[in-house]
């Protein structure tokens, strides 16, 4: 059905596959014919423009996964209505997602080591000033630092010994795929939480699980949200971080500021939660 959809709907560059249904809102989600890490500047900057025109009634268009800093790599402006950018509600998902992680854990953040996989990536970048304070040591891990770095509590690093030091680690690569040369110094009981998309491979997640590693797919859940069909990977009532954008754009459009973001996002009754990690739902 996805693939019938998406090779003939008529609309170029932009194919809808399926509609969003929340209490009072609307929507309709969808992918793009281009592969956009594929795609030079100039032609991404296109395909962003025309969206508004094909969606000309939308109050609220989130740009989802690695749009936003794709854009900003083009020196494209990504937050001009109705377009918004959806790194805010992925920064407070995955907020909300590492302190679930710790909970499983039976810790309080204060007393937890978490690390994140992909830290000098765009997320990480934005989510690393929000949640540092939160615990009692941070290990940033990515291929960009050269040599250690310690900031307070936030050590940056690019070698991967210090995934054994950590109680959880939420994962921000690339692709899952490129956690795979990660698994080898994953340690027995830890949490880990794969915000990637394309999801790991069973390869990569069954040498997390011989390794004895809970692996969770993170996502917030509304009950009254509704994905018809279901999203891939994500199913009916679980919403992807970026979406978060978007429904917060809906209470108070233009929001930039990240501390004001989060006072409405938890006004909106959703909640982050972890699901076992299975490729198909």
């Amino acid at each position: 059905m996805f693939k019938w959809v998406y090779e003939h709907f008529p609309i170029p560059d932009i194919t809808p596959l399926g509609l969003m249904i929340r209490p009072g809102m609307i929507g309709v989600y969808g992918t793009t014919k281009d592969v956009l890490q594929n795609v030079d500047g100039a032609r991404l900057t296109e395909i962003t423009e025309k969206i508004p025109t094909f969606f000309p009634f939308s109050r609220s268009v989130s740009l989802a996964g690695s749009w936003p800093s794709l854009l900003q790599k083009a020196g494209s402006p990504n937050n001009q209505a109705p377009l918004v950018d959806a790194s805010l509600g992925t920064i407070y998902t995955m907020d909300r997602i590492c302190a679930q992680m710790i909970s499983k854990k039976g810790k309080d953040t204060k007393n937890a080591v978490l690390c994140i996989l992909g830290g000098g990536g765009f997320i990480g970048k934005g989510l690393l000033p929000k949640i540092k304070e939160n615990y009692k040591q941070i290990f940033a891990i990515d291929p960009i630092y050269t040599q250690d770095e310690t900031k307070g509590n936030t050590i940056y690093s690019n070698d991967p010994v210090h995934i054994r030091k950590a109680d959880a680690v939420l994962v921000l690569t690339p692709t899952g795929d490129d956690a795979a040369p990660y698994a080898e110094h994953a340690v027995n009981g830890q949490i880990w939480g794969d915000d990637t998309y394309p999801d790991m491979s069973p390869s990569t997640r069954s040498k997390l699980k011989s390794a004895g590693v809970e692996l969770f797919k993170p996502a917030m859940v509304d009950e009254s949200f509704r994905f018809i069909p279901p999203l891939p990977t994500f199913g009916v009532n679980r919403i992807p971080g970026c979406l978060i954008s978007g429904m917060v754009n809906e209470v108070k459009q233009g929001i930039t500021d990240i501390n004001s973001f989060y006072e409405i996002a938890d006004t909106l009754q959703v909640k982050a939660k972890l699901f076992p990690h299975q490729k198909n739902l």
